[in-house]
């Protein structure tokens, strides 16, 4: 089996594989770097308050948010989090502690939902109220959201 999840998912998948008696061999198809200019990313930071949720689209996107995150800056108490799946929570919630983001403050599809993406997000958050609310939705790579 190949992994071609970027790195370092793909090597962990593969030495998971492996762990329950798979052959498996990560082949990371693509690699995603921070973006060219970071100045997005730590504007988002200084405006977090102002926004009702900060939506990580992967792992990637997650660990170039908290990378560049400017020195000092912390989450804001009234914003949300979402992910489309486990792994993406997983790492938005440890790299998030050291900014102070609360477990209570991320929101998921359940681990036993059926598929982990948008759609699957969308239940979790519908009941929410949006009225006059901003979203920063945050992606892998150098996109034009932060």
């Amino acid at each position: 089996m190949l992994v071609t999840r970027p790195e370092p998912q793909a090597s962990v998948w593969a030495a998971d594989l492996q762990s329950n008696g798979l052959v498996a061999h990560a082949l990371p198809l693509i690699a995603i770097g921070g973006p060219v200019d970071p100045q997005a990313v730590q504007q988002t930071w200084r405006d977090m308050a102002s926004l009702r949720l900060l939506m990580f689209v992967s792992p990637a996107a997650v660990e170039w948010f908290f990378k560049l995150r400017p020195e000092g800056a912390t989450w804001a108490p009234g914003t949300l989090a979402a992910t489309p799946g486990p792994g993406t929570a997983h790492s938005l919630l440890t790299a998030g502690q050291t900014a102070g983001l609360q477990a209570k403050q991320v929101l998921s599809p359940e681990a036993s939902a059926e598929q982990f993406d948008s759609e699957a997000l969308w239940p979790v958050l519908a009941p929410l109220d949006w009225q006059g609310r901003q979203v920063a939705i945050i992606s892998g790579g150098d996109q034009q959201e932060a």
